[in-house]
């Protein structure tokens, strides 16, 4: 028996729940921190996961923690992107794959909603161009009136629709004799 053999070790054990450490712990403070501030500036911010020292055990804290919401959303774009709401509204779980799924960057978002999900203003214009070109190479109907019809027979408001010099009007008379 050597000397070291001889001191008492005591194991001491935080009563903060399984896998609670305090990198973890120190994580959810701060995401306690960025929720009061985007409830009271609408400041949006996020935490790279990937480059916190966090074990295996922490990160399955986290998620048990902060739960599972309603939402899931998967965007495919150069890899795999999932998001998922939490249980606690304004805090997103946002992980990116590669092509060979492999897990390249994961975060938590503090937000109203997740910025990769918002439509940028360019993409924008372009889709108000996409879809009148594809209306115009779809539509059979183009008397304004009869797409005013059609819009009020689905309860949508028609008020907006007015001809323009691109539109084709056709009139027709009724009460001619």
């Amino acid at each position: 028996m050597t000397k070291l053999d001889a001191i008492p070790v005591a194991v001491e054990h935080t009563d903060q729940g399984a896998g609670a450490a305090g990198n973890a712990l120190a994580i959810l403070h701060e995401i306690e921190s960025m929720l009061e501030s985007l409830a009271a500036t609408g400041q949006a911010n996020s935490i790279d996961l990937h480059h916190a020292p966090l074990s295996g055990g922490e990160t399955e804290y986290l998620k048990e923690v902060l739960g599972t919401g309603e939402v899931k959303v998967e965007l495919d774009a150069l890899g795999t992107t999932r998001l998922r709401e939490t249980a606690v509204a304004g805090v997103w779980w946002i992980t990116h794959y590669n092509a060979f799924n492999k897990v390249l960057g994961e975060f938590i978002e503090v937000t109203t909603c997740p910025e990769m999900l918002c439509t940028s203003a360019q993409d924008l214009a372009g889709g108000v161009k996409q879809l009148r070109s594809r209306i115009a190479t779809q539509s059979q109907v183009t008397d304004p009136e009869e797409i005013a019809k059609k819009l009020n027979a689905m309860g949508l408001d028609s008020s907006a629709l007015q001809p323009n010099a691109n539109t084709s009007v056709k009139r027709s008379n009724n009460n001619a004799g």
